[in-house]
């Protein structure tokens, strides 16, 4: 049985981007892995550039039909036989010692269950450093924003397993986002204060193609944390919350009301939430930034 499991959806990279992707995995420092790249029915030239690789340690699979990521994803963890999976993106780059450093954090600190790593976006070279702690990452995530890079992480596949997590089909575009979140309720997670990713930023990325749809969806999953933890049973403001935030334009006057909303939700939950050492005032001073940003996108 390998250490790891690399899994890594391709659907029609550019050459230059996926042969970058494959090298950087492949030259590894740590060199205990099984790479598994599952074709989401691309054209033909993508079987061949994976083909034309000869480590063995390479285990391609090609999807029948387009089953688009989260399918191919889980598929990639029904398949993946190590004791740790690692996520890896077709134009993303690993520096070439993630895993040593990964595994050896994982080895040494049993009770964590995922770690991520800082990271750089490019091109424009943009440091990548989410909160580290375990208690803070769970309140990042809860009552935030997503703060691990989803190429960047490693968890252990027993808990995988144990807990039947996978990525969810209901939570389009943030299906990284929500299977942290699952993992939060069984385990510890922290991210290695080191860049040992780099985060490609084009036209063509999912997230880029989906980013206001990506948002929307989160700010509702994290709405939705925020009432529980309130103690808010009643899920009216709730769908209130979502069914204006979904709409794909919205008039000031709904932005207003549910900025609002939000805007005096987190201060809800800053005061009555014990955020460790992500100060009250660096999350409320983040959700103001998205607000603003959120403006940028929808209304002008």
């Amino acid at each position: 049985m390998p250490k790891i499991s690399v899994i890594m959806p391709v659907y029609n990279e550019p050459e230059i981007y996926l042969r970058a992707a494959i090298n950087s995995i492949l030259k590894q420092t740590f060199a205990d892995f099984e790479f598994i790249i599952i074709d989401d029915c691309s054209g033909p030239e993508i079987a061949s550039i994976i083909h034309s690789y000869t480590d063995n340690r390479i285990r391609y699979y090609r999807n029948n039909e387009n089953l688009k990521i989260i399918k191919t994803l889980n598929r990639g963890l029904e398949l993946a036989q190590g004791e740790y999976v690692a996520r890896m993106d077709a134009d993303d780059i690993s520096i070439f010692k993630r895993f040593e450093h990964q595994v050896k954090f994982l080895d040494n600190n049993p009770e964590i269950g995922l770690v991520g790593t800082f990271g750089y976006s490019f091109p424009g070279r943009v440091n990548l450093c989410p909160p580290t702690a375990p208690s803070d990452i769970e309140v990042f995530l809860n009552y935030c924003a997503n703060c691990i890079i989803h190429p960047s992480v490693m968890f252990r596949k027993s808990i995988i397993d144990e807990n039947n997590l996978k990525y969810s089909e209901n939570f389009l575009h943030v299906e990284d986002y929500k299977l942290w979140l699952d993992f939060c309720k069984v385990s510890k997670l922290s991210n290695i204060q080191e860049p040992l990713v780099l985060h490609r930023l084009h036209k063509n990325s999912i997230s880029s193609k989906n980013d206001i749809e990506q948002y929307f969806n989160s700010q509702i999953m994290i709405f939705g944390n925020m009432l529980q933890v309130l103690g808010m049973n009643d899920l009216g403001l709730l769908k209130i919350y979502a069914s204006t935030f979904s709409k794909k334009n919205i008039t000031i006057e709904e932005y207003l009301r549910i900025n609002d909303i939000f805007t005096r939700t987190i201060y809800k939950i800053c005061n009555n939430f014990d955020c460790g050492s992500s100060n009250k005032d660096y999350i409320c001073r983040s959700i103001r930034e998205k607000s603003k940003s959120l403006k940028m996108k929808v209304l002008y």
